[in-house]
């Protein structure tokens, strides 16, 4: 018996593309389910804007797909779906140590309502997920504050530190201070 492990993925896709965003989500879980996975949450994090632009966009719309799956789907989904999909413009799949069912920090309920806000009990607040907490720990020139700057122990401090490179990845975070309009 093959092991099933929890994924999550956040697809950036093109803005012009927001109208089919459930669409797109849908097939997603639908292709997990194929697969004899499990879709734990599906959240659609709505159009924001990029911190750098990405193939001349300056806004995108984030998807969320959390799901317990084998590693052959990852695969499937990164060969087959991802590699020709010209309207995913950033993609990120990782593997994450325990089941979260709680909604992420970025999840808004509408096109204008606000993130939400997580206290240091959530089990994600130290993830990417937490952009306003992350952008409270790098200076203004987008470095990441050192550890005896924040306050944080070690593991927090690594946690932070990948966390701010994820969501550099994901255009949540510029990467430095010479992108114009950044946070």
């Amino acid at each position: 018996m093959v092991e099933k492990k929890i994924y999550e993925m956040v697809l950036v896709i093109n803005p012009a593309q927001s109208e089919q965003a459930d669409e797109t989500l849908q097939r997603y879980s639908d292709l997990v389910e194929e697969h004899a996975g499990e879709v734990i949450r599906m959240e659609n994090w709505g159009r924001k804007k990029l911190a750098y632009v990405i193939n001349r966009q300056i806004k995108g719309h984030y998807l969320y797909i959390n799901f317990a799956a084998t590693h052959e789907l990852i695969e499937v989904i990164e060969q087959t779906y991802l590699k020709h999909n010209d309207a995913v413009l950033r993609h990120w799949i990782a593997k994450m140590p325990v089941k979260i069912e709680e909604k992420s920090p970025l999840y808004s309920d509408g096109e204008d309502s606000s993130e939400h806000q997580f206290t240091e009990s959530h089990p994600e607040f130290y993830s990417f997920k937490n952009v306003r907490f992350l952008k409270g720990c790098i200076m203004e020139t987008k470095r990441i504050l050192p550890r005896r700057t924040t306050g944080l122990n070690a593991r927090q401090q690594r946690q932070i530190t990948r966390s701010i490179k994820v969501a550099r990845i994901l255009a949540l975070i510029p990467y430095c201070d010479r992108h114009p309009d950044s946070l």
